[in-house]
């Protein structure tokens, strides 16, 4: 009887010390991301939350680029009804300056900051004399090298409005998620290039380099 007791008991000892076994092994094969929202507080975020950072920006992008298709774009007019809201936006915005966390409020305030100033870029991006890089920002390209000077001139000042903007939306959801800046950018930055309409300069990796590809 104490020997059908023991073997009881050690059958019993192996399966826990089995189960443990698999659950460690299961860990350590698991794919995390290291996220720091705060350099001194570090924060382990698994694949499945960055795959859900990229799901948010992927929405994001498509309210910015919602109706594209279905619209004239023109390079700016100096009494247009887009230089009249982008300076509402400007004038009554997203300040950089937080003083306090930000809110949903300050975040669809900066998209909606995008979304204009992106449709102001529209006719740049299309001429290939902005492109959309891989850090989530336009940048100056002249692809087909005939753009006058006043038009990169002008296609360089939009890209600032447009990129800070941008910058403003990365911190913003950083902060709100409680992610870093760069988990963001990156995020974004591949919606941006992987939702660009037909016609625009990218940037996309290739082996080791990265190489201007036109969608």
């Amino acid at each position: 009887m104490k020997n059908l007791k023991l073997s009881k008991i050690l059958t019993i000892t192996l399966m826990c010390l089995f189960a443990s076994f698999i659950a460690v092994a299961y860990s350590a094969c698991s794919p995390k991301v290291t996220v720091v929202g705060d350099k001194d507080h570090p924060v382990a975020i698994n694949a499945e939350i960055k795959i859900h950072i990229y799901q948010h920006a992927a929405n994001d992008v498509d309210e910015i680029m919602e109706g594209l298709d279905d619209e004239e774009f023109e390079e700016e007019k100096p009494n247009s009804m887009l230089t009249k809201a982008i300076s509402i936006v400007q004038n009554f915005g997203v300040s950089t300056a937080y003083a306090a966390k930000p809110k949903q409020t300050d975040r669809k305030a900066a998209l909606q900051e995008i979304k204009l100033f992106y449709r102001e870029a529209y006719p740049y991006l299309k001429k290939g004399i902005l492109g959309e890089n891989k850090n989530g920002y336009v940048q100056l390209i002249n692809k087909n090298k005939i753009a006058t000077k006043e038009e990169l001139t002008k296609a360089a000042k939009i890209a600032d409005k447009l990129n800070a903007a941008r910058k403003d939306l990365y911190k913003i959801t950083a902060k709100i998620s409680g992610t870093d800046i760069r988990s963001q950018q990156e995020a974004y930055s591949t919606a941006f290039r992987s939702k660009a309409k037909k016609g625009i300069w990218i940037e996309r990796k290739k082996g080791d380099k990265w190489i201007w590809v036109q969608k």
